[in-house]
């Protein structure tokens, strides 16, 4: 059982709860706010546009319902399954491709060391995927054709990130797929789905963990630059060299450092500064390890300091969101 706890990566899987989580405390501050526009908009959607959901989300200012939180778990479960499927197809498929080696560093992977073989897991990961796409159909039901399409979509794409005859990482397209689906996409998906409205600035607000998953996994190509030259796995570091992966993590860090700066900005909550100055702060000693890092054993160390950073901003900016009664916010 433990192997399996090791395969699903456990550290790595506050990238997929990150954007959850943000955009459930998003559309939860915005429908409990007794004079929040989008709490007003969400009562006329329920109670006039969508029979079937009539009731089930908002029950008046200050509550949401026992729905609310069931679409809520659903989102985690579909989210968190999409990554674990993810892991467990890149696990098995790095394997048969030889990528995965004795020389890679990082943590052992599950295949390679031969704990769990080929099969086993080839079967783990499509039943992953099976729950995945249940609770898509749910989802669908919730949100309509849109989000139906949103799920199929990241179903595909997390098992095209590693299968399949043109896999995204082996192009360089991991980091934009990681950006796109980590970020905007799961954080106003979520949002959309606990409230039935669409906001700018919710979508623009789901670039911070975007942009926070990204750098994880552009410090995990910069670990197996490698390993990645010699079997062609060309990742963004191993196309365009070390240095280049070094910058584009520090825009990535630089620019979700600006997005919790815009947060302080729209919502109006003096406490974002705060979170601002601290993390400022904090990406700063980051960035300047990075510079005088060059080889794998310290980008490991810096791998896992980014996973803290992401668990920190996940959390703050959840519960600032919470904190604030979106009277400013505009749709």
């Amino acid at each position: 059982m433990n192997i399996w706890i090791e395969a699903i990566r456990p550290k790595t899987l506050i990238a997929s709860l990150s954007p959850v989580l943000i955009g459930a405390s998003l559309a939860y501050a915005a429908i409990t706010s007794s004079s929040a526009p989008l709490a007003n908009e969400m009562h006329r959607y329920l109670y006039s546009d969508n029979k079937l959901l009539a009731g089930n989300f908002y029950m008046g200012p200050g509550s949401v319902s026992f729905l609310f939180w069931v679409v809520f778990l659903a989102c985690i479960i579909f989210a968190v399954s999409i990554q674990i499927g993810t892991n467990f197809a890149n696990d098995y498929i790095d394997y048969i491709k030889g990528v995965d080696t004795k020389a890679r560093k990082g943590p052992r992977r599950a295949v390679q060391s031969g704990l769990i073989d080929v099969k086993t897991m080839k079967k783990a990961t499509f039943m992953i995927f099976a729950i995945s796409a249940l609770i898509g159909v749910f989802l669908l039901i919730i949100g309509g054709w849109v989000i139906g399409l949103l799920a199929l979509l990241a179903i595909v794409t997390g098992y095209l990130y590693t299968g399949g005859p043109y896999p995204l990482s082996y192009l360089g397209l991991g980091d934009l797929c990681v950006l796109i689906f980590f970020g905007p996409v799961a954080t106003a998906g979520v949002f959309y789905l606990l409230t039935h409205q669409i906001s700018l600035h919710v979508i623009i607000l789901g670039f911070g963990p975007g942009l926070m998953s990204t750098a994880l996994l552009i410090m995990n190509n910069i670990r197996d630059y490698e390993t990645d030259k010699l079997t062609m796995k060309k990742s963004l570091p191993v196309r365009f060299g070390i240095k280049f992966g070094k910058w584009e993590y520090s825009i990535c860090l630089i620019l979700a450092t600006l997005v919790l700066c815009y947060a302080a900005f729209i919502i109006n909550i003096g406490y974002f500064i705060y979170a601002f100055i601290i993390f400022l702060i904090y990406a700063a000693v980051i960035l300047k390890n990075v510079r005088s890092s060059f080889n794998s054993s310290d980008f490991e160390k810096i791998f896992k300091k980014t996973g803290i950073m992401l668990t920190f901003y996940t959390i703050t900016f959840s519960i600032l969101a919470l904190l604030h009664d979106y009277q400013s916010l505009p749709k």
